[in-house]
């Protein structure tokens, strides 16, 4: 009875770190664009949603050591972090949800609002009402990456698939959602 309950408690810490460990990996195979100081990945909570339903659309920077990026807001005096979507026909941007940045002086005077770390933006998209075999999301970024001493211009092309059919949720779920 014992073992057999201890046997039960090890496949079950097996299968969550394997699921844990296959999101990773999930992650770490998506394309990926950009510079060896940033680069960004681009990813849905949903594989399949149902039509008109709702799904999180995430876009992951990777900032290297040492290195910041600048917000999406238009301060006048970096370029602003931006990204650009094209959506499926039928599809709309419903929020959009960029992580509270940093405020730290900056060297021209007053402040700057900065990420140092990695992060991401999540937009909630509104699918289409019309079933779809398999669309394309389509993003192009453009951002400022600086360390102390110099400063960059990168971009970034991205894309990812999705189907509009039932609510199949994605292996990077969790990555999106986390509690």
């Amino acid at each position: 009875m014992i073992k057999s309950l201890v046997t039960g408690v090890l496949l079950l810490l097996a299968a969550i770190s394997l699921k844990a460990q296959s999101a990773e990996e999930a992650f770490y195979s998506l394309p990926s664009d950009g510079m060896s100081q940033l680069t960004a990945r681009m990813f849905t909570d949903y594989q399949e949603v149902k039509k008109g339903g709702e799904f999180t659309l995430a876009v992951h920077f990777d900032l290297e050591y040492k290195w910041y990026t600048y917000t999406g807001e238009e301060t006048g005096k970096n370029l602003p972090t931006s990204i650009e979507l094209t959506l499926p026909e039928g599809f709309s941007i419903v929020k959009t949800q960029w992580p509270k940045p940093l405020t730290v002086p900056s060297s021209k005077g007053g402040t700057d609002k900065v990420y140092k770390n990695d992060f991401m933006v999540l937009y909630t998209i509104n699918a289409s009402k019309k079933k779809m075999d398999v669309g394309e999301i389509k993003a192009f970024l453009k951002w400022q990456v600086c360390n102390p001493t110099i400063c960059m211009i990168g971009e970034a092309n991205l894309s990812t698939p999705i189907k509009v059919s039932k609510q199949v949720k994605s292996p990077l779920y969790g990555l999106i959602h986390k509690k």
